[in-house]
């Protein structure tokens, strides 16, 4: 899937017909890549999540809203 991605990034633009015929051929003779695709959007799907809550914290901590106030009397 890595090599699959990466020729649509690369060549997808430049030659869309080309890379989207390419790729379409692999799925259909390959059937076990469908899986294989589904596998790795999930995993993308997945890390984006994790790396978008990780940049949401950051900024939480840069406006001090993760920041206890510690002079407050509770």
């Amino acid at each position: 899937m890595p090599k699959l991605f990466d020729i649509a990034a690369i060549f997808g633009l430049s030659n869309p017909s080309v890379v989207k015929r390419l790729i379409s051929n692999v799925f259909e003779n390959e059937k076990r890549y469908i899986q294989d695709f589904k596998d790795s959007i999930d995993m993308a799907r997945v890390c984006l999540k994790t790396l978008f809550n990780k940049s949401r914290q950051v900024s939480e901590m840069v406006r001090g809203e993760l920041v206890k106030d510690t002079n407050r009397d509770e």
